[in-house]
């Protein structure tokens, strides 16, 4: 049982490959999610089941999301939990909402900022014992085989490691030694969060050896899942996670600021204060998109420029046109005047 938790009745079980007789942090696992009256969603790899049945992502079941942002498959409910499970390590991630502070269970705790009292068997006994601990929370599934006993002295991920990759994963982890975490240590202490650190970096190496993207992509530490949006922004507060690894398109922004000051895509910055229409940014290719900005006179004498409009056109669709004023008004198709949130079949704002 890796968590469960008071007033609902939902669970999250973790499911160990019982023939895997490699190395104990490459074997296959999956994650189930029992919903209350509903059924059980299970996640195995890059693959989603609902009660059996295979899955496209995204996804609603009521008022469950599911969807996949890179290597991590999300379920979520609002103001309750998100879980993130990343399909290629098999590594599950698990955020509450605040309600839940001291009402959770399991391999995770009890979720009440008492880190002395998280290891508590299923029976109610408290324990430093993490054999004692972990196997009080086995359950059996069944027609599966019986799961073995996790013995006392378990090998952690580095335990493997040649001493010339060892030196790379301290370089990485004694960075919490130093500033901007150094004038935290009088509150956290960073020894627990330097152990995560070197077992995550070696287990990384044991499962992967290197993370390659495709090669339109590169790789990040840290994406937000939960992207700014008029919709969901507000529900990102208490039970989202903040960010995500994985591949991800490059940086790509261009803006025009203060007094006409334009900064590339690639950085570089200019003024141009010119009142006409001009292209801010076009697809080279044909049916791709089209940014225009429409400029006018502005100041107390009128001798400067300011944006009057953006406007924004898809596949060379007169459809899809959406313009947005300096105001802040928002028209669809030059003439259709909307109010945000908004979204149809070409659209959402």
């Amino acid at each position: 049982m890796l968590a469960k938790w008071e007033t609902r009745s939902h669970a999250e079980q973790v499911h160990n490959d019982p023939d895997c007789n490699s190395n104990p942090y490459s074997c296959r696992r999956s994650v189930s999610l029992f919903l209350p009256w509903e059924g059980e969603i299970r996640l195995q790899g890059f693959n989603v089941t609902f009660k059996g049945q295979s899955l496209q992502l995204p996804h609603n079941i009521h008022d469950i999301e599911l969807e996949r942002i890179s290597d991590y498959i999300l379920v979520s409910q609002h103001q309750v939990f998100m879980l993130a499970w990343q399909g290629r390590s098999s590594s599950i991630y698990i955020k509450m909402n605040p309600e839940f502070v001291g009402r959770t269970c399991g391999l995770c705790g009890n979720f009440n900022a008492d880190v002395q009292d998280d290891l508590k068997t299923s029976y109610g006994m408290f324990t430093d014992n993490l054999s004692m601990f972990g196997n009080s929370w086995m359950e059996e599934e069944p027609q599966q085989l019986t799961c073995p006993v996790v013995p006392s002295f378990y090998p952690f991920p580095c335990s493997t490691q040649e001493p010339h990759d060892l030196l790379k994963v301290a370089e990485v982890c004694t960075s919490l030694l130093k500033d901007p975490f150094k004038s935290c240590h009088e509150f956290v202490s960073p020894y627990s969060y330097m152990a995560s650190c070197s077992n995550d970096i070696c287990f990384l190496v044991l499962v992967f050896a290197e993370i390659e993207c495709p090669t339109e992509l590169i790789y990040r530490e840290c994406i937000t899942c939960c992207p700014v949006h008029c919709n969901t922004e507000h529900i990102c507060i208490d039970n989202k996670l903040q960010c995500l690894d994985g591949c991800y398109c490059p940086d790509g922004e261009c803006s025009v600021t203060g007094d006409m000051y334009f900064q590339s895509f690639d950085g570089q910055v200019y003024t141009f204060p010119a009142t006409c229409q001009y292209v801010l940014a076009k697809s080279r290719n044909p049916g791709g998109f089209i940014v225009t900005i429409q400029n006018t006179p502005c100041g107390p004498n009128l001798d400067g420029a300011c944006i009057q409009s953006v406007n924004l056109v898809l596949n060379e669709d007169p459809r899809t046109e959406v313009t947005i004023s300096h105001s802040g008004e928002v028209y669809m198709a030059s003439q259709i005047r909307v109010s945000l949130p908004y979204s149809d079949v070409h659209h959402q704002a």
